[in-house]
C-alpha cells in the first residue's frame, strides 16, 4: 500500500511505533512516496480495513496466506532432501553389485 496523504502516513507510522506486535511491517514507513508492506493476522484484518477505508488508502492483498505459502514450500524442501536420499540409496546400491547385475539394469 502506498499512503496517500501526510494523515494516511502518520496513521501507518504509528501503526509501526505502537502495534509492531500485531502489525507485521515488511518495509517501514518513511515517506509517501514509498509503499508500505504489511502482514496483517487474519484477527485483525476487519479492523485494518476499517483503518484503510477511513484514510481512503488503496491496497491490495499480495500473500493471501503466508501460513501455506511457507508450509508448501517447507514440505517441497523435504521432498527434494528425501528424493536424493532415495537416489543416493539407490546409487550405492547399484555400484555394490556385481558388474553382471549392473549389466541387466543398462537399457537395451
Amino acid at each position: 500500500m502506498k499512503p496517500k496523504n501526510v494523515d494516511s502516513f502518520n496513521v501507518l507510522a504509528k501503526l509501526y511505533k505502537e502495534q509492531s506486535s500485531i502489525y507485521d511491517f515488511w518495509t517501514e514507513p518513511r515517506s509517501l512516496d514509498r509503499p508500505i508492506d504489511i502482514m496483517v493476522p487474519p484477527t485483525h484484518a476487519k479492523a485494518f480495513e476499517g483503518i484503510l477505508r477511513t484514510y481512503n488508502m488503496e491496497h491490495r492483498v499480495k500473500i493471501q496466506d503466508v501460513q501455506r505459502l511457507v508450509s508448501t514450500a517447507l514440505l517441497k524442501e523435504k521432498e527434494k532432501k528425501i528424493i536424493g536420499k532415495i537416489n543416493i540409496h539407490i546409487a550405492l546400491k547399484v555400484q555394490s553389485m556385481s558388474p553382471e547385475k549392473t549389466r541387466l539394469l543398462q537399457p537395451a
